[in-house]
């Protein structure tokens, strides 16, 4: 089985999707970067040792408020993500 995809590189909109569809590999790695790297500490482990790792360890520890943001910002995130269709297989 082959799909074939064909681009009029003379049309605007054309030449957008073709870029868009370039950069389909990089845009995944991205999804998956802010799921493993920004989401997931929060949930498991907390962030790396890093200064801003360490930082956002601090502002969590010392202001639940922050936590419960965190929390709902990753809840929206998946919302929009499932909204969008956007499967990770």
């Amino acid at each position: 089985m082959k799909a074939i995809i064909e681009f009029d590189l003379n049309d605007a909109d054309d030449r957008m999707e073709h870029k868009r569809m370039l950069q389909a590999t990089d845009l995944s790695c991205f999804i998956w970067d802010v799921e493993q790297l920004v989401f997931r500490p929060h949930r498991k482990h907390g962030y790396p040792d890093s200064v801003r790792g360490r930082k956002l360890n601090e502002l969590i520890e010392a202001h639940p408020e922050v936590d419960l943001a965190i929390g709902l910002l990753e809840e929206m995130y998946y919302e929009l993500k499932q909204g969008r269709n956007i499967n990770d297989e």
